[in-house]
């Protein structure tokens, strides 16, 4: 069993779908304006503005010159969106708006959401046989990382992140650690890296002479 009502249009979105681009997780994007026009006949008034969908929680109403004001024929008006992505991958969402006459019309809202890791070390340059620290931001919360440092098999140590996506870990550095610029490399099982730049200052060991080898 089909049912229906018929009637004339009164709303017309412009533009129907916006793509909001790649954004770092947790920053919010550009705000993007979508235009609202009233092309019936009579006035009308937007009284529900909504965004539902798969990701809808990533997308906020930013502005909006819409709300609860005339919209006589022929005259439009404007609402701005804002992406924030919760975590990395596409996210999509629908726009709903819907007049006293519960009248509608939607549009598709998407964007991609990435990590952007940010690691810092708290020394420029370390002896070799000493440790660092090494502290990470913006990776996915709640997840192992693997610090790779050095030449040896063993030269990998893991750190686990916290809600907000942040670390913080003891690097050893072996005490036969060749000397000069190296770099430290932090990845997540899904892929987000970061890596920063440290000198190694080689050990180097001194010759004690002994009395009757040619030193006096």
């Amino acid at each position: 069993t089909l049912e229906g009502a018929g009637g004339n249009p009164a709303l017309r979105i412009e533009p129907s779908g916006a793509d909001l681009g790649v954004v770092t997780v947790g920053q919010p994007s550009v705000e993007f304006v979508f235009d609202l026009s009233n092309i019936a006949f009579e006035p009308t008034e937007i009284t529900s503005f909504e965004i539902t969908g798969a990701h809808a929680s990533d997308f906020d109403f930013t502005s909006n010159n819409c709300a609860f004001r005339p919209l006589n024929p022929r005259a439009s008006c404007g609402v701005g969106v804002t992406f924030t992505p919760s975590d990395a991958g596409r996210r999509t969402a629908l726009v709903e708006l819907t007049t006293r006459d519960d009248q509608y019309t939607t549009m598709i809202l998407a964007g991609d959401g990435e990590f952007a890791p940010v690691l810092e070390i708290d020394l420029e340059s370390v002896d070799a046989g000493r440790d660092f620290i090494a502290t990470g931001s913006q990776y996915p919360p709640n997840t192992e990382v693997t610090i790779v440092f050095g030449d040896g098999a063993n030269s990998s140590v893991t750190a686990t992140t916290d809600d907000k996506g942040d670390f913080a870990a003891i690097v050893p550095v072996d005490s036969n650690e060749r000397g000069g610029d190296r770099t430290i490399v932090v990845q997540s099982v899904s892929g987000a890296a970061a890596s920063a730049p440290v000198e190694v200052i080689e050990d180097e060991e001194i010759f004690v002479g002994l009395p009757g080898f040619g030193l006096g």
